[in-house]
């Protein structure tokens, strides 16, 4: 081992010798090759724990009835990306063809004349009884299998599910809500709906999630008829937490695909 430690080292010297020797600068010494190949190593082992320790984030906001969101990671901007729109300039030449050709296929398409044999398809009618029966059947047996590939499912990626939740941050949580309704009762039943639902809900993620909030403001509009429903918020996944719950997520659907992805035949009873 140290034979060949001793030869890959002198290898690595003897070419950066040769590349420095071409570029008229003097050959470095051993000691500073390996020190410079250490300085690289160490370089991309830096760069990929940043990455690791990043985070993918993905805003979300329903603002006036309207829903976005846009996927980032550092300064980039994944998802949606922005389209270039192109100005396109018709010819005249190319709008002429294109009626010429349109004029020869109605001249092709022409309709067949009377007097040809049409067929006549005839269907097997059977009992409406037995079809209903069988219907019923096929739809209670894609629920039942559907409810036991789902709990296969879940109970194969709880593991990497758990995980992806663990490592979940919502923050910046903004929610605006005033509520309204035809009269001042109306509006204050909506006003503690509202007050009841929202942290309720924010109570039961917070078992799961951490949440951090920024503001939560609910106001209660008498003389208005028309509520308003603003709320943004954003979520970070780190990267290293991403590929670690798929890893676990896949690993569990590979080792159940059999049961998930495999086709159960209906049991056939007498009607």
């Amino acid at each position: 081992m140290q034979q060949r430690c001793e030869t890959s080292q002198t290898d690595i010297v003897i070419v950066c010798g040769t590349i420095c020797g071409r570029a008229g600068a003097p050959a470095p010494t051993k000691e500073k090759v390996i020190i410079l190949f250490y300085i690289i190593l160490g370089i991309i082992l830096l760069l990929f724990l940043i990455i690791l320790k990043s985070s993918v984030k993905l805003n979300l906001r329903y603002i006036e009835g309207k829903l976005g969101f846009e996927v980032k990671f550092w300064f980039f901007i994944i998802y949606p990306r922005r389209k270039r729109t192109k100005k396109r300039v018709k010819s005249p030449s190319k709008s002429k063809s294109k009626r010429k050709a349109k004029s020869a296929v109605t001249d092709e398409t022409a309709p067949e004349p009377d007097g040809q044999e049409t067929e006549t398809i005839t269907t097997d009618e059977s009992d409406p009884e037995q079809k209903s029966k069988r219907s019923l059947k096929e739809i209670i047996h894609i629920i039942d299998t559907g409810r036991e590939k789902m709990r296969v499912v879940l109970g194969s990626t709880h593991k990497g599910v758990r995980r992806l939740l663990r490592g979940l941050v919502v923050d910046n949580v903004v929610i605006d809500i005033t509520a309204a309704g035809d009269d001042a009762h109306q509006a204050a039943i909506l006003y503690g709906y509202c007050n009841a639902l929202v942290y309720n809900i924010i109570a039961l993620a917070r078992t799961y999630v951490s949440i951090l909030i920024s503001e939560i403001s609910i106001n209660c509009d008498y003389l208005g008829k028309d509520s308003l429903y603003n709320i943004k918020f954003s979520v970070k996944i780190p990267v290293s937490v991403l590929l670690s719950s798929g890893v676990l997520i896949g690993w569990g659907v590979w080792t159940k695909r059999k049961d998930i992805f495999g086709k159960k035949e209906i049991i056939s009873e007498g009607i």
